[in-house]
Protein backbone atom coordinates (compact mmCIF):
# COMPACT_ATOMS: atom_id res chain seq x y z
CA UNK A 1 0.00 0.00 0.00
CA UNK A 2 1.33 3.42 -0.95
CA UNK A 3 1.73 6.15 1.63
CA UNK A 4 -0.09 9.43 0.77
CA UNK A 5 3.18 11.32 0.18
CA UNK A 6 4.45 8.71 -2.26
CA UNK A 7 1.03 8.67 -3.98
CA UNK A 8 1.29 12.43 -4.57
CA UNK A 9 4.88 12.13 -5.80
CA UNK A 10 3.90 9.28 -8.14
CA UNK A 11 0.98 11.26 -9.59
CA UNK A 12 3.01 14.44 -10.18
CA UNK A 13 5.98 12.52 -11.62
CA UNK A 14 3.71 10.56 -13.99
CA UNK A 15 1.78 13.67 -15.10
CA UNK A 16 4.99 15.62 -15.72
CA UNK A 17 6.43 12.79 -17.80
CA UNK A 18 3.33 11.98 -19.84
CA UNK A 19 1.49 15.31 -20.17
CA UNK A 20 -2.31 15.31 -20.44
CA UNK A 21 -3.82 12.01 -19.32
CA UNK A 22 -7.20 10.51 -18.55
CA UNK A 23 -7.72 9.14 -15.06
CA UNK A 24 -7.65 5.62 -16.55
CA UNK A 25 -4.37 6.42 -18.29
CA UNK A 26 -2.91 7.78 -15.08
CA UNK A 27 -3.99 4.65 -13.20
CA UNK A 28 -2.38 2.41 -15.85
CA UNK A 29 0.86 4.42 -16.02
CA UNK A 30 1.33 4.93 -12.27
CA UNK A 31 0.23 1.56 -10.88
CA UNK A 32 -2.06 3.31 -8.39
CA UNK A 33 -5.75 2.55 -7.90
CA UNK A 34 -8.50 4.84 -9.24
CA UNK A 35 -9.33 5.79 -5.64
CA UNK A 36 -5.70 6.73 -4.91
CA UNK A 37 -5.49 8.83 -8.09
CA UNK A 38 -8.74 10.72 -7.41
CA UNK A 39 -7.87 11.26 -3.75
CA UNK A 40 -4.33 12.28 -4.68
CA UNK A 41 -5.51 14.83 -7.25
CA UNK A 42 -7.83 16.32 -4.61
CA UNK A 43 -4.96 16.56 -2.12
CA UNK A 44 -2.66 18.13 -4.73
CA UNK A 45 -5.27 20.79 -5.48
CA UNK A 46 -5.68 21.48 -1.78
CA UNK A 47 -1.91 21.94 -1.53
CA UNK A 48 -2.10 24.56 -4.29
CA UNK A 49 -0.90 22.42 -7.22
CA UNK A 50 -2.79 23.51 -10.32
CA UNK A 51 -4.35 20.68 -12.32
CA UNK A 52 -6.38 21.63 -15.35
CA UNK A 53 -8.83 19.81 -17.57
CA UNK A 54 -7.82 19.54 -21.21
CA UNK A 55 -10.09 18.58 -24.09
CA UNK A 56 -8.22 17.30 -27.11
CA UNK A 57 -11.29 17.71 -29.31
CA UNK A 58 -14.81 18.98 -28.82
CA UNK A 59 -16.92 16.37 -27.08
CA UNK A 60 -13.82 14.42 -26.09
CA UNK A 61 -14.73 12.26 -23.16
CA UNK A 62 -13.38 11.36 -20.73
CA UNK A 63 -11.50 14.53 -20.01
CA UNK A 64 -7.71 14.56 -19.81
CA UNK A 65 -5.91 16.22 -16.92
CA UNK A 66 -2.52 17.86 -16.78
CA UNK A 67 -0.45 19.93 -14.41
CA UNK A 68 -0.87 23.62 -15.12
CA UNK A 69 2.34 25.64 -15.21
Amino acid sequence: MFQPKSVLETITKTMKAKGAMTVDGLVAASGLTVHQVMQGMTLLRRDGVKIKAVRTSWGDSPCRWQLAN
